[in-house]
């Protein structure tokens, strides 16, 4: 079993003393006494405050990076494609999973900030349709959480029918059957809440820190009612109102972020993450990183031409099919560049692009297309 990276209470007990010293030591420089003992003090005040600063700022970097660790990178297992492609990254995809390091940390950051208020333990995940906000959270954050000893609920898809998931949930912490959960969700407001509360106790995880996540929350949105919605949204405020210790990371299309925030709970939209375009560098790296795990290069001056031909917001689906068809088409063996050997275009693709791209032009695939694609909003 890993230790637990929780800081220890003797070192928080530790920073609140020094805290004190501190204030104490700053009165007694800044005191006008002229008593032979108040002088005497505010000789050794002015190097003990600056000792006692430093040890403050030192303690609470320590907390942070406990509370906060940079987990090692799991390692890529042989037996999978290191190009999910239009699939989104999953937890098992945590080790291919590259370009977006600087919105993982920020966002673990912010899942270990003090949280009193039960709207702040909501972070909602914004983007545009395919720019990897589920991977962000299933093989960026997720990972990292576990690292630090979280309990990862099963992620909940409203999909048509958000209150019959919560009650697939409340099976899943313990209810007797979905029916009867069903009925509780649709009765009891704090139905999520009380099913959380025995779960932890049941399960001994009467303190730790626990992480729902909502993947696809436009799905509220465009498939249900507004009833359901009202319902559905009333479940989770209530069960972080309930349990401090909750922490609820949603993915929503930006374009519905207004609809929402003018619904039944906005408070809990109101401080959003958005996930921009990735920087060529980040593409770089998506394209690049994956290859050298599986004992694989591209030819010199390929990765350029897609990164330059994937480079717009919407383009992020187009590239990670592309790069899964490039390793199909190399197929297993020793290392090697993957080379310009095939020019079937983007046109020929279906629905992917009106125009073949230079890229697509470049790139090799062995065998002819298989079947008509559309971008995949979920990636």
């Amino acid at each position: 079993m890993r230790p637990s990276r929780r800081p220890p209470i003797a070192l928080q007990l530790s920073l609140l003393i020094i805290a004190v010293l501190l204030e104490i030591t700053a009165n007694f420089f800044a005191n006008a006494d002229t008593s032979p003992l108040t002088a005497g003090i505010r000789q050794v005040a002015g190097p003990a405050l600056i000792v006692l600063l430093v040890v403050l700022i030192v303690g609470n970097g320590l907390v942070l990076w406990r509370q906060a660790p940079r987990s090692p990178r799991p390692i890529w297992r042989s037996d999978r494609s290191p190009y999910p492609g239009l699939s989104a990254f999953t937890e098992q995809d945590a080790s291919v999973f590259f370009g977006r390091e600087e919105q993982v940390t920020d966002l673990v950051r912010r899942l270990h900030e003090l949280g009193l208020d039960a709207s702040a333990r909501f972070v909602c995940v914004t983007g545009a349709s395919g720019s990897g906000k589920s991977s962000l959270v299933h093989a960026g954050v997720v990972p990292r959480l576990r690292e630090g000893r979280w309990q990862v609920l099963p992620a909940v898809t409203p999909a048509g029918e958000p209150l019959g998931v919560l009650a697939d949930l409340a099976v899943t912490l313990g209810a007797a059957d979905r029916a009867s959960a069903l009925r509780e969700v649709r009765s009891r407001p704090d139905s999520l809440a009380r099913q959380l509360r025995a779960w932890r106790a049941r399960e001994g995880h009467r303190h730790g820190r626990v992480l729902l996540i909502l993947d696809q929350l436009e799905e509220l949105a465009t498939l249900s009612s507004a009833a359901e919605q009202a319902t559905f949204l009333e479940q989770v405020a209530t069960a972080l109102d309930a349990d401090r210790r909750l922490w609820v990371v949603a993915t929503l299309r930006v374009e519905f972020l207004a609809g929402l925030l003018a619904g039944p709970r906005p408070e809990l939209f109101a401080s959003p993450v958005a996930l921009g375009t990735m920087r060529p560098a980040d593409l770089v790296a998506v394209v690049e990183q994956p290859a050298q795990l599986a004992g694989m290069r591209f030819e010199d001056g390929l990765v350029d031409q897609i990164v330059a031909d994937t480079a717009t917001p919407d383009a992020l689906p187009l590239l990670a099919y592309l790069l899964q068809e490039l390793h199909r088409a190399a197929g297993p063996g020793p290392r090697r560049p993957l080379a310009r050997r095939i020019r079937h275009s983007a046109a020929s693709r279906g629905r992917w692009a009106a125009k073949p791209t230079a890229s697509w032009q470049t790139c090799a695939t062995r065998a002819a297309p298989r079947t008509c694609w559309t971008p995949c909003s979920v990636w």
